[in-house]
């Protein structure tokens, strides 16, 4: 699939996505705690306000969970961030693709990124629980 974007200088780019098959039927989304209830309520929607990304995209951003060091970034945010957990087997039928915008991770050298990118909205029944960071 090939996805088509505009960059920060205005100029439209091209980039060919990778589908992930999961391996696990967990994914991870990092979020200011006062989104929290409201996505409880309505999932995680395309078009929400992008905290994280310089460029806006039309995609939700999430982590699959690894007990390598892949994930440290989405941990960077603290006090008033909370980790949203995301269950996979709720929703068969979305695609993931490898997150293409994903800054590498030094620690993880040798391994796969693992942030994805879906551009259909997570409805709440899959939003398996919320983890608030202190």
């Amino acid at each position: 699939m090939k996805y088509t974007f505009k960059g920060l200088d205005g100029t439209t780019n091209e980039e060919t996505l990778v589908e992930v098959i999961l391996t696990k039927s967990l994914l991870l989304h990092a979020t200011p705690k006062d989104r929290s209830q409201n996505i409880l309520k309505e999932g995680l929607l395309i078009g929400m306000p992008t905290t994280k990304s310089i460029i806006p995209q039309e995609a939700i951003f999430l982590t699959e969970v690894s007990d390598s060091p892949c994930t440290n970034d989405l941990f960077r945010y603290y006090n008033d961030w909370c980790v949203i957990v995301v269950d996979t087997s709720k929703i068969p039928n979305h695609k993931f693709y490898r997150d293409f915008f994903a800054q590498p991770n030094m620690d993880n050298i040798g391994k796969e990124n693992k942030h994805v990118m879906c551009f259909e909205n997570i409805p709440a029944k899959a939003i398996k629980k919320i983890a608030e960071l202190n």
